[in-house]
């Protein structure tokens, strides 16, 4: 029974971890509401097996025939949601070309199609699940129910962490070489098979680009990405331009004066989860690159008074931040949520950038905005929070629906408390 005890727990870790890691492909895919349909289909995936196999008991072979069909459709599954779902919007469309209608999941055959991928995987893993719960006699089932609840918990503690050094589309692939691994624990026969399966599985993780996304929810990407990485709370892209602009070259700004004319800029845009934006702007230390931000509604506030001392919510791509030392502020904390931005901003695009996470007192915060502000004691000259919202589903896919805190009646008593005297 050893055996059929770990084949259960490595079944159950391959469940979590698709269920998670598919929350976050389908926020980038799909819009973020889709999310939940990882849920649904989890359980619709682990409850129909049980009942069919109440009214029907299956034969003996079909354990590891749905321990191989997991194994094939787990890796197929991703493959489709991130090469082909958006191609049915019949685009083949590059950054700046977007879908004429945004909703396009809505109207297409784009949701059925996830439903039907994602739903085969989720039948073939609560197979396996049920037939061996079944197959359990008397207070037998205690220990294979626990063996199954142990391996869930031990998939539900290694994803996000995997999340921070592998691809999300890799992990779900990835989880595909469980099962196949529990086959020659089940069954002697269909051992090779497995294996053989399991190499051609790990030679396409090897070779990585089977994985690689090719459509977001409202463009397709081409081969203009300069840097991808893969985060718990986003999908972090960075294109040469800010290819949403009519001008990709003019310098990016939240609002411009009327009579203003914008200048052309050498600036990257980092997308998040393909809605979410960030300019990075060129510096090289000459304060007259800069002089565009000025013209922003967002510098309204040092417009009014000097601030010495500044907190920007929502750094990103350093624009607020180079904004505020450029004003003549001597202390910002600069708060940004994915501390994977901050590594890009000052890794590989820091000499891009001029590097403004590490500037002269500049403190870079790994943080949700309003729980630095509830932990830090200090007090700020000015607070700024612009358009950082972005409609990302968590990690674990839950309450991506809910309203932002930054904008609560409770969030503004705090940044009032945080203020100094005079502050704004």
């Amino acid at each position: 029974m050893f055996r059929r005890y770990l084949t259960i727990a490595a079944v159950s870790c391959a469940v979590i971890l698709f269920e998670i890691a598919i929350t976050r492909v389908l926020s980038v895919v799909l819009w973020y509401h889709f999310a939940f349909l990882s849920v649904s289909l989890a359980l619709l995936g682990l409850g129909a097996p049980g009942v069919w196999f109440y009214r029907f008991p299956p034969r003996k072979s079909f354990l590891p025939a749905s321990l191989l069909a997991a194994g094939i459709t787990v890796p197929a599954s991703i493959v489709v949601i991130t090469q082909f779902l958006g191609a049915l919007r019949g685009k083949g469309l590059a950054p700046g070309q977007f879908s004429d209608v945004e909703t396009a999941g809505f109207v297409s055959g784009e949701v059925l199609i996830a439903v039907v991928t994602l739903l085969i995987p989720f039948l073939c893993l609560g197979s396996v699940v049920c037939l061996l719960l079944l197959e359990s006699p008397g207070r037998k089932i205690g220990v294979m129910y626990g063996a199954d609840l142990l391996g869930a918990t031990v998939g539900a503690a290694l994803i996000v962490p995997l999340m921070h050094v592998i691809p999300t589309p890799a992990i779900i692939a990835g989880a595909g070489l469980l099962p196949l691994l529990c086959v020659p624990l089940v069954s002697r026969r269909a051992t090779w098979p497995a294996l053989g399966l399991a190499a051609v599985l790990l030679a396409t993780l090897w070779q990585g680009g089977a994985y690689e996304l090719k459509y977001t929810k409202k463009y397709a990407e081409g081969d203009r990405v300069l840097f991808e990485k893969w985060t718990p709370t986003g999908r972090i892209a960075i294109f040469p331009d800010v290819f949403h602009l009519n001008d990709p070259g003019q310098a990016f700004a939240w609002g411009y004066g009327a009579d203003f004319q914008a200048p052309h800029v050498e600036q990257l845009w980092l997308e998040q989860d393909g809605s979410a934006g960030t300019p990075i702007t060129r510096w090289t230390g000459q304060r007259d690159d800069l002089a565009h931000l000025f013209y922003d509604v967002t510098s309204f506030g040092y417009q009014i008074r000097p601030a010495q001392r500044v907190c920007v919510i929502g750094a990103g791509g350093g624009r607020d931040v180079l904004t505020a030392l450029q004003s003549g502020a001597t202390e910002v904390d600069a708060v940004e949520l994915n501390p994977h931005i901050i590594g890009a901003v000052s890794g590989p695009f820091a000499e891009y950038s001029g590097n403004p996470y590490a500037m002269p007192g500049v403190h870079a915060v790994e943080n949700e905005g309003r729980s630095h502000l509830t932990r830090t004691t200090d007090s700020f000259d000015l607070i700024q929070i612009s358009m950082v919202d972005s409609w990302a589903a968590t990690a674990a896919g839950a309450f991506s629906l809910s309203e932002n805190f930054l904008y609560t009646t409770e969030a503004f008593g705090l940044y009032w408390d945080r203020l100094t005297d005079d502050g704004m």
